[in-house]
C-alpha cells in the first residue's frame, strides 16, 4: 500500500492513521519501507500482514523526489528543523535584472520552470521584457569559494566524515551562528546563477558517497546516529557514509522570498509536528522545537540579515538511501555557500531504469 505522507507527519503516525481508518486492519502487521523525515512528505510504502516478513526485498528500491534549497542559512539537521547558521555573503541583484532575465528564460525552460512565486509588490515584465521596478533584492548567496571543487565533492565523491565538532554546538535559545561574511561582496547575474546550478546538476550526476545526516536512524555501533548526535559524542565516532546512484538531477524552479516570509513559512512547516510528551523520546526534547523556533525568530528580526533569500527547486531520481538533505546542503557548498533543505516531497518509488529513462517497477 502506498501512502501519501504529510509535513509534521513521522511514517509511523502516517501508517497508523491509516490502520485507524481501516477497521479490518485491527492488529494487522503494518511495516514501512522506506523512510521519510518529519518535514518530508510524499509517497511512503506500507507493507500490510504477512508481506511485512519480506520487508529487506523492498529496501532496495529507487525513488524520485522534488526538493528544494534555501541558500544562506544551514542547520545541523540539514532541513527546515535544525539549530541554525547563517553563512552566505551577500550577493546584490536589481529586481529589474533579475525579472527580466526570469521572463527571457521562459522559453528555454518552459516545460521545467513552474509558475513564480512572487511576492505582493513584485511587478511583472512587460511583452518587451522592460521592467520599471527599481529597488534591489539582496539574495542570500555567496560568490565562488576559494576552496576547489575537489575540496567538496568530487565525482565520484568522497565526502569528508569529518565533523566541524563546534559549528552546532549547545547554545542558548535564539543565538544563531553566524560567520564573518559582511566583509565583502559580490554580484551573481540571474542568468549565470542558472547556469552555474544547472552545471552543478550535471557534475552530480552518476555515483556519489555522501555521509548520513547527524540527524538520522543510521546505527553506528548499535546506537541510531541522532543518538550521538543528542548526546554531543559524535567526537567519538567516524560519520558513516553511503555510497549511492543520482540518475536525474534537473533545475525546475528558481525562487526569492523575503526574509520574513522565510522564517514564518519555516515556523508553520516546524508547527506541523504534535507535540512530543512520550518521556522515553525525552533527550530529544520534542524536536528542540522551543530553541529552534528562536532561531527563526532572531532571523526574521536581524535586519542585518539578507532582506530575501534565494531558493532553487530541483527534480531528483535517486537510488535508495539517497538523503534528499544530504545533497542539498552538497549543491549550496558547491555553490560556495551553505544550504539546507526547504522542502522534500518524494513522488516515485520502485525500480528505475537508466539506459531507458523511465520506472519498469513503480508502486
Amino acid at each position: 500500500m502506498v501512502l501519501e505522507k504529510k509535513v509534521g507527519e513521522t511514517p509511523l503516525s502516517c501508517a497508523e492513521a491509516w490502520r485507524a481508518a481501516h477497521q479490518e486492519l485491527a492488529g494487522v502487521p503494518l511495516a514501512y519501507a522506506g523512510r521519510l523525515d518529519p518535514m518530508a512528505s510524499g509517497k511512503l510504502l506500507v507493507l500490510v500482514g504477512e508481506e511485512c516478513k519480506n520487508q529487506t526485498a523492498y529496501h532496495g528500491l529507487d525513488k524520485a523526489y522534488n526538493f528544494s534549497v534555501l541558500f544562506g542559512i544551514e542547520s545541523d539537521t540539514q532541513d527546515v528543523l535544525g539549530r541554525l547558521k547563517t553563512c552566505a555573503i551577500l550577493s546584490v541583484v536589481p529586481v529589474s535584472e533579475m525579472r527580466a532575465s526570469r521572463y527571457l528564460w521562459g522559453d528555454a525552460f518552459r516545460k521545467l520552470v513552474r509558475p513564480h512565486h512572487r511576492s505582493s509588490t513584485a511587478a511583472e515584465p512587460s511583452e518587451d521584457g522592460d521592467n520599471q521596478l527599481s529597488d534591489w533584492v539582496r539574495l542570500g548567496l555567496a560568490p565562488r569559494s576559494a576552496q576547489s571543487e575537489s575540496s567538496i565533492v568530487d565525482r565520484p565523491s568522497d565526502v569528508s566524515t569529518k565533523v566541524a565538532r563546534s559549528t552546532f554546538e549547545t547554545r542558548p535559545a535564539g543565538e544563531v551562528i553566524r560567520d564573518a561574511f559582511q566583509k565583502q561582496s559580490s554580484q551573481l547575474q540571474p542568468a549565470g546563477l542558472v547556469e552555474e546550478l544547472q552545471k552543478i546538476c550535471g557534475d552530480l550526476i552518476g555515483n556519489i558517497k555522501l555521509p548520513y545526516p547527524l540527524f538520522s536512524a543510521k546505527t553506528v555501533q548499535g546506537k541510531p546516529l541522532h543518538m550521538w548526535t543528542l548526546e554531543g559524542r559524535l567526537a567519538e565516532i567516524e560519520i558513516p557514509t553511503k555510497e549511492s546512484r543520482i540518475y536525474s538531477l534537473v533545475l525546475t524552479e528558481i525562487e526569492t522570498l523575503t526574509r520574513e516570509q522565510v522564517a514564518d513559512q519555516a515556523r508553520a512547516k516546524i508547527d506541523t509536528i504534535p507535540e512530543v510528551t512520550d518521556p522515553r523520546k525525552a533527550l530529544g526534547a520534542d524536536f528542540r522545537r522551543a530553541e529552534v523556533r528562536a532561531d527563526w525568530e532572531q532571523i526574521k528580526n536581524d535586519s542585518s540579515l539578507p532582506s530575501a533569500y534565494t531558493i532553487a527547486h530541483f527534480s531528483c531520481v535517486a537510488s535508495s538511501g539517497t538523503y534528499m538533505r544530504t545533497l542539498a546542503s552538497v549543491i549550496a557548498k558547491k555553490f560556495g555557500t551553505c544550504g539546507l533543505a526547504w522542502h522534500i516531497d518524494r513522488t516515485h518509488i520502485g525500480k528505475y531504469s537508466k539506459e531507458n529513462s523511465r520506472w519498469d517497477l513503480e508502486y
